[in-house]
């Protein structure tokens, strides 16, 4: 039996642009660091257009992260990553701040599951 494989690339736009901005680049910078223009750029980051490997493999090596962590949402390498980026950033804030982005982002977390459950 043959499989047939595709790719959500407007999750893997998302994910390019969660990383970049982690990093804190604009488009223009990011993009500088590869072949690809910041208009390119933006596109597949809004999943309006899918690169070849080469492009995603550029964008990958600008980000300092793996192809796995583009596109597969559950790759160990990149979870664990942000979630120590994550640590860092909130040691620098007060119990009070800490206590407040973690409710934040739990509630967030709550609306995107359901926005997922109502996209299917």
């Amino acid at each position: 039996m043959e499989k047939e494989f595709s790719w959500d690339y407007p999750s893997v736009g998302l994910r390019v642009k969660v990383e970049r901005k982690r990093q804190m680049l604009t488009q223009e910078k990011a993009a500088a660091k590869t072949n690809i223009t910041a208009q390119y750029w933006s596109l597949l980051e809004n999943g309006r257009n899918c690169g070849s490997i080469e492009t995603y493999l550029q964008i990958a090596e600008a980000l300092g992260v793996t192809l796995n962590d583009l596109f597969y949402d559950t790759a160990d390498c990149l979870s664990s990553r942000l979630l120590s980026s994550y640590e860092d950033q909130l040691s620098i804030l007060t119990e009070y701040e800490r206590n407040v982005v973690t409710q934040v982002t739990e509630s967030t977390i709550d609306i995107m599951l359901q926005l997922r459950k109502i996209a299917k």
